[in-house]
């Protein structure tokens, strides 16, 4: 598929290394993972300020723990350093995402992870639909609400998935990690949003199918189309780990050294690198507790091994 304004960049985030946080056991074949990681703060009118610090400690546990190649990493930062072609807009977003499907190096068995910390939005199906349909969750891109720029529906990263899996085989390790939560929230400490007004899930789903309608049908899509009132996920392509319940908020919070950090992605990633967990269920359940949020975990492998286990 040809992505709208195909401007990602493939650079990699900086990190500075900590040497005292012990090492995890690197991937048997390094080269076999894939990562996008998006990372926003500088949203014009409800700024956060832990989220590309979150993706940065992504980013050096891929590179340094696990051994991953810094051009098998695409970060997408909304701060003031990031340069246009890696910043988070709607348009790169979508363009990294389909290049997944599109990437011809990416095969069959690869480990592939889609990490975004950020604000979600949550939208009242009944807008679109009719009443008994559930609401539909989204990612908020740092340019929403700016020339008619919607958000990212968690309905077209699932058909992402599916289509990652009819294109390289289903025996792909994708996991999908969302520090952010969905329910309505205009707190400038949380990583939830307002949906936008003017009844924006219209155009927002039918440009997720319009997308996904130029690939093949996938036989992992379940239910049709994103655009299907009775759509379901697809829940055998994809792992999916979020920081919070559908009613609850995802909190930053300022960690020892006063930097601003997710509460979540700051206990998973301390949570890796100790090594005590084999399984991706067994990482959740494993977290500390966190002050009223509940993570999750979902999908048909949340059993399978963390990526660098055997």
């Amino acid at each position: 598929m040809k992505s709208p304004e195909d401007t990602s960049s493939t650079e990699s985030c900086d990190s500075t290394p900590d040497s005292n946080v012990p090492k995890q056991k690197r991937l048997k074949d390094s080269s076999r993972f894939w990562a996008i990681l998006i990372g926003i703060d500088e949203y014009p009118h409800k700024p956060l300020h832990g989220c590309v610090s979150d993706a940065r400690s992504i980013q050096k546990y891929l590179n340094e723990d696990l051994g991953v190649p810094s051009d098998h990493i695409q970060c997408l930062l909304g701060d003031r350093e990031t340069p246009p072609t890696s910043s988070p807009t709607h348009a790169n977003i979508i363009s990294a995402l389909y290049g997944l499907v599109d990437n011809p190096a990416i095969a069959n068995g690869d480990n592939i992870l889609i990490y975004f910390a950020g604000a979600g939005a949550r939208y009242d199906a009944k807008e679109y639909f009719r009443e008994g349909v559930k609401p539909i969750d989204a990612i908020c891109p740092i340019d929403r609400g700016a020339d008619s720029t919607y958000d990212i529906s968690l309905r077209e990263i699932d058909g992402v998935f599916s289509q990652i899996s009819r294109e390289k085989g289903a025996t792909m390790m994708n996991t999908l990690i969302l520090d952010c939560g969905h329910a309505p929230a205009e707190d400038g400490s949380v990583r939830n949003m307002l949906p936008l007004p003017g009844h924006a899930i219209e155009p927002m789903l039918q440009g997720a199918h319009e997308r996904l309608a130029t690939y093949p049908p996938s036989p992992f899509v379940p239910a049709g189309p994103v655009t299907a009132y009775d759509w379901e996920p697809e829940t055998s392509s994809h792992v999916a780990l979020g920081a919070c319940q559908n009613d609850e908020l995802a909190q930053e919070v300022e960690d020892d050294m006063g930097a601003v950090r997710g509460v979540f992605t700051k206990a998973v990633v301390e949570s890796l690198r100790s090594g005590q967990h084999a399984f991706l269920v067994e990482l959740i359940y494993g977290l500390p507790e966190l002050p009223d949020q509940t993570p999750y975990v979902a999908g048909d492998y949340e059993d399978e091994p963390i990526w660098y286990q055997e």
